[in-house]
C-alpha cells in the first residue's frame, strides 16, 4: 500500500510539471493530446531515462469511448436528461455531463488519470479563491465553469484559484478571454498570461513560466522556493523567475535538472551577475513581445 501512493504521489508530482510548464528547445517533452469529442479516458505512462527534450520524462495519452457509469448515459429519452452521468468517463474541453455534474481530472482507484462526472458542490467562480478536496476525489468548491488550480497534495487536497475550462479541443484549444491561455495536457484549464520578466502574477504564491506546449509563459503557483542552481524535479519547482532547466544547459549543475535565471537576450550583460560563461539564451517563445525572453545557461 505504501508502495503503491509513493508512485502515484510521484506520477502527479511529474504531470504537474508537464502540464502547466515546459521549457523550449532542450525542454521537456509535452504530452500527446487527447481525442477532441469523443468521450475520452486519459492514462499517463511514465518513460524512464533521460528525456532528449528536456528534464521531465515523457508522458502518453490513451484515448477510448470506454463503457459509461450505471449511474448516467448520455441520454435519456423518458425524461429529456442529457449527458453523461455522475462517475463516468466524460470530455472536459465539451463538458458533456448532466446538469449538475461537471467534467474534472482525477486518479481513479487503479492509479489512472481519468476524465470523470464529479458533483458540483461549490459556487466560487474563475479567479476566487478555492479548496479542492485531492486528486482521488476530483471535487472542488469551483462552480462549473471551472476547477481549483493550485499546488498538488496528493494526501490532504489544496488550496487555490478557480481557472476556466478551456474550450474547443485539445488540438484547437480556447479561451474566452485574451488575457488567458490554455494550458492543455491533464488539466485543460485557461491560466492567465504573463510577464517572466516583471513576473506579473497576481495569486498568492504564483509566478510566471514558460509552457512548451503552447511556446508562452503562464501563471501557476510555485512548488517551492529553490534558488538559481538549484536542484528542481518539475517546470515549478523553482522560486517565482527562474525556470527549471536540463543540466547540461546551466554551469554547475549536477543533478538531471537546475533552476535558470530569467533574462533578456536584447539586454547587454544581462547575465553578468549570474555564473562566468554564461549567456541569455532564447526559450524561443512564438508571441512577438516575448521573443526576448531567455534563461541564463549554456548555449547549445
Amino acid at each position: 500500500m505504501t508502495q503503491g501512493i509513493r508512485s502515484l504521489r510521484a506520477l502527479v508530482d511529474w504531470s504537474l510539471g508537464l502540464v502547466l510548464l515546459g521549457s523550449g528547445s532542450c525542454s521537456p517533452s509535452d504530452e500527446t493530446p487527447m481525442s477532441g469529442s469523443e468521450t475520452t479516458t486519459t492514462t499517463t505512462t511514465m518513460t524512464e531515462g533521460p528525456s532528449t527534450t528536456g528534464p521531465f520524462p515523457s508522458i502518453s495519452s490513451s484515448s477510448g469511448g470506454g463503457s459509461q457509469s450505471s449511474e448516467g448515459s448520455a441520454a435519456d429519452e423518458s425524461t429529456g436528461v442529457t449527458g453523461v452521468g455522475e462517475g463516468s468517463e466524460c470530455d472536459p474541453y465539451a463538458q458533456d455531463c448532466m446538469e449538475g455534474l461537471k467534467c474534472v481530472p482525477r486518479i481513479d482507484d487503479g492509479g489512472q488519470f481519468v476524465n470523470a462526472c464529479v458533483l458540483v458542490t461549490g459556487n466560487a467562480t474563475p479567479g476566487d479563491p478555492c479548496m479542492h478536496e485531492g486528486v482521488q476525489s476530483g471535487a472542488d468548491t469551483c462552480d462549473a465553469e471551472g476547477l481549483c488550480f493550485g499546488q498538488l497534495d496528493f494526501a490532504s487536497g489544496w488550496e487555490g484559484v478557480c481557472r476556466r475550462f478551456c474550450l474547443g479541443t485539445p488540438e484547437v484549444a480556447e479561451c474566452e478571454s485574451l488575457d488567458e491561455q490554455c494550458a492543455g495536457g491533464l488539466f485543460p484549464a485557461c491560466l492567465p498570461r504573463c510577464d517572466p520578466l516583471i513576473q506579473d502574477c497576481s495569486g498568492s504564491g504564483e509566478g510566471c513560466y514558460f509552457r512548451g506546449a503552447i511556446d508562452s509563459f503562464v501563471c501557476f503557483v510555485s512548488a517551492n522556493e529553490a534558488g538559481a542552481g538549484d536542484n528542481c524535479q518539475t517546470g515549478t519547482s523553482c522560486s517565482p523567475g527562474l525556470q527549471c532547466r536540463p543540466a547540461e544547459t546551466v554551469i554547475g549543475c549536477r543533478t538531471t535538472n537546475c533552476c535558470a535565471e530569467f533574462c533578456d537576450t536584447e539586454e547587454a550583460g544581462a547575465c553578468d551577475e549570474a555564473t562566468a560563461g554564461v549567456d541569455c539564451v532564447s526559450l524561443g517563445a512564438i508571441e512577438p513581445q516575448f521573443e526576448n525572453v531567455g534563461v541564463c545557461g549554456i548555449p547549445q
